[in-house]
């Protein structure tokens, strides 16, 4: 604080332990003090901008620590509700289960937005209107692909092969991260790769055996699917182009391919639909 400013009192830490001060400036600063002129003796002189700093006693929606607070409520809430937490990533708990009538229900959320699954829809109401009693608002519930993600190869290759080599590389370790959370939430899925190159497909299940001399040079590294395969973690099929929807986040597609891929990825259309 400047010499000749005033400043509130202030306790070194609130209830939680912590304090959170916030900066505003700008047009917010302007508003506050024709608000409330009292505010004006705290103002600072910033670079020729007036800043005014609070100390905030109450969560603000948007900052961390408020999302941090929200955070371990709605963790405890859900346990006192019957709920456990998935544990394959105990140091970022967003997932929790609880049996239904037989049938798993599932929570999974991210800041205050949940989504949530189980077999009876009846189930998810009733959890709706829990959700509505203990915070006033509840969520809005959709469909869709669960991972979709598109990204640049941060390897130069001289081929469609190598380049999908690559890709299938990159996409390895996702691909199981995947398939054991996925078990640790007791679905025993199998875990399948989609190629449409021919050649890549059988690099990626016989290794250097199905190299060319135009393919040769490729690191050990990049076999590794094939060693996934080896070890049954992962199983390697073949699929016409006209049916690869990640060509939808890569390809600059139009017309029919563009709606029939948009709606399969919305899960409003399985991909083998006509």
């Amino acid at each position: 604080m400047k010499e000749g400013m005033s400043e509130t009192h202030l306790d070194k830490q609130d209830k939680d332990g912590n304090r959170t001060i916030m900066k505003l400036e700008g047009s917010l600063v302007q508003i506050l003090c024709k608000i409330n002129p009292t505010y004006t003796k705290y103002l600072i002189n910033v670079r020729g901008q007036k800043v005014l700093y609070v100390h905030l006693i109450k969560a603000l929606y948007g900052m961390l620590v408020s999302a941090m607070l929200f955070y371990k409520k709605l963790k405890q809430d859900l346990i006192e509700y019957g709920f456990e937490i998935n544990p394959y990533n105990p140091y970022n708990p967003c997932v929790v289960n609880k049996m239904v009538n037989g049938k798993q229900l599932t929570v999974t959320w991210h800041v205050d937005d949940l989504k949530v699954s189980h077999m009876q829809p009846s189930v998810v109401t009733e959890f709706m209107e829990w959700v509505k009693t203990m915070y006033v608002r509840h969520a809005i519930f959709g469909q869709g692909a669960p991972i979709c993600t598109s990204q640049k190869q941060i390897l130069n290759t001289r081929s469609s092969t190598e380049a999908e080599l690559v890709g299938a590389d990159d996409a390895a370790g996702p691909m199981l991260w995947t398939m054991r959370f996925m078990h640790s939430q007791g679905y025993k899925i199998k875990t399948v790769l989609y190629q449409d190159n021919r050649a890549a497909t059988l690099m990626e299940t016989n290794g250097r055996a199905s190299a060319g001399k135009r393919s040769r040079h490729s690191d050990i590294r990049y076999f590794f699917m094939r060693n996934m395969k080896e070890k049954g973690l992962v199983t390697i099929h073949y699929c016409p182009t006209d049916k690869m929807i990640a060509d939808y986040m890569t390809k600059p597609l139009h017309g029919n391919k563009f709606s029939k891929f948009r709606t399969i990825i919305m899960e409003q259309q399985h991909l083998d639909s006509k």
